[in-house]
């Protein structure tokens, strides 16, 4: 009896822990279901929230107009909801503006997510928001360019005292009216002739002494030429004579040249040559920037510096006049002698100088304004190498610069520069230009403004800088 009783109740044991199983089952599978449909949500939540921060910024950008800021804000709220169209339902953006005092706009999206195994709980859809508002800025920007003398030269010149192509003279003496002349390479060159010349550059021929300075023949030191065509098969260019003077723009006079007048030049060539034209493209880009401000709502000055900094132009809305000053500011000095910009020799760099002339014209400017995003664009192509020693201080700089060499010193003193931007809420942003430029120095700087830093080995990359810095300086997220 006892026997019989023990292997009833062991049986109703085993059914009841079946039974037990199977609810444990379907618990564990029900939180499982639910933590798919519940990472979907999350997943949903995270797809809403950078759509609609997206929206929001590509909406600030068309304000003050209302219209083009909302058909912006539609425009990337459709292109970043992919996910949200293809599995729900609902998917709407709801926009605000505020216009005054600061214009933005505001930005709601929302969505209905369907879910997998919530529905045996009764839940079918999920429904899921963010919100966002973005902030149009007016700005206020100051172009700080190296324009010191490694803008003249690189790869095409032999970097003695930026004077170019000694590596090529003429063949044959020449008299004040050929337009063709035959050239040789001077022995030991192996480089091909378009290694040293191209079309459409500018030069002088003359003689260059061992200390390097120049002295161009034939009693008429004032000619510049330039090459229209080069033949390699004989060694012969075909030039245009009296051409102007890069230095000065006045018309030059032609004169007859030895056979042993070498090409020369004590500026930057005027050839359009990428290897060796970069204070050209420096200007270009500049320009650029300016293009893609809006002289509505935008103030811009600029500043240049090689071994000091100088004021090229006030904080101003008159862009056709400023991207004029940009484009004729004269090339720099490559033969540490005065250059024709008004500052002293600029065959140095002094980046500390750059940014706090920057910083200063921010604060003391008879056109700064309040309540504007503040901002310094600085351009290098090199490491800093001056300071200005009559300063106590990178922050205590003053126009007036006793600019010294000391590697060290210019270093440590941008980086103060910085700090001194940083602590008048001066965002700088930087561009490394070129192979020899300070990448780690100029993203520092940018770094600890809150902005932020461009590698530029090229034109093409240095020009979508520049209108990438002028997009991102013009709206921000506030929400």
């Amino acid at each position: 009896m006892s026997t019989r009783f023990k292997k009833l109740t062991g049986r109703r044991d085993e059914g009841q822990a079946l039974v037990l199983l199977c609810f444990m089952i379907m618990v564990v599978l029900g939180a499982a279901g639910m933590s798919v449909d519940v990472g979907r949500a999350y997943w949903a939540k995270t797809q809403v929230q950078a759509a609609v921060d997206s929206a929001a910024l590509a909406g600030a950008a068309g304000l003050p107009n209302t219209a083009t800021a909302g058909a912006l804000a539609d425009q990337y709220w459709n292109l970043n909801n992919g996910f949200l169209r293809s599995q729900g339902s609902n998917v709407t953006l709801a926009k605000t503006y505020s216009l005054a005092p600061s214009k933005i706009i505001n930005v709601t999206g929302s969505a209905d997510v369907d879910t997998w195994f919530a529905r045996v709980l009764g839940i079918d859809k999920w429904h899921v928001t963010a919100s966002a508002s973005a902030e149009f800025q007016q700005v206020d920007a100051m172009l700080v360019l190296d324009r010191s003398g490694s803008m003249c030269y690189d790869s095409h010149g032999d970097g003695n005292n930026g004077y170019f192509n000694k590596n090529v003279r003429l063949g044959a003496a020449v008299n004040s009216t050929a337009t063709t002349f035959s050239i040789s390479k001077i022995s030991g060159s192996t480089a091909a002739l378009t290694s040293y010349l191209w079309v459409g550059q500018r030069f002088q021929l003359g003689t260059v002494s061992s200390s390097g300075t120049t002295s161009p023949s034939g009693g008429n030191p004032t000619e510049w030429m330039q090459i229209t065509a080069i033949n390699t098969t004989n060694n012969t260019i075909t030039v245009t004579r009296k051409v102007n003077n890069p230095n000065t723009n006045a018309t030059s006079q032609a004169g007859s040249h030895s056979s042993n007048d070498r090409i020369i030049g004590t500026t930057c060539p005027q050839a359009g040559n990428a290897n060796y034209y970069p204070w050209q493209y420096i200007k270009d880009g500049g320009v650029v920037f300016v293009n893609n401000m809006n002289s509505t709502y935008d103030q811009i000055g600029y500043v240049d510096f090689g071994s000091k900094a100088v004021l090229d132009a006030e904080f101003t809305t008159g862009f056709a006049t400023l991207k004029t000053k940009i484009s004729g500011t004269l090339n720099p000095s490559v033969a540490d002698t005065s250059n024709l910009n008004g500052d002293n020799d600029n065959s140095s760099t002094n980046i500390a100088h750059g940014i706090w002339y920057g910083v200063n014209r921010h604060l003391a400017s008879p056109y700064k304004r309040a309540d504007v995003y503040k901002v310094i664009v600085l351009l290098s192509d090199g490491a800093p190498n001056y300071y200005c020693s009559n300063a106590g201080s990178a922050s205590t700089q003053s126009a007036t610069c006793t600019a010294t060499s000391d590697a060290t010193k210019s270093k440590s003193w941008s980086l103060a520069a910085a700090d001194y931007a940083k602590a008048n809420n001066i965002v700088i942003y930087t561009i490394s230009y070129g192979s020899a430029a300070d990448t780690s120095l100029m993203a520092d700087i940018a770094t600890r403004t809150g902005g932020k830093h461009f590698i530029t080995p090229n034109e093409a990359t240095l020009n979508v800088a520049f209108q990438e810095i002028a997009k991102s300086t013009h709206v921000k997220l506030t929400k």
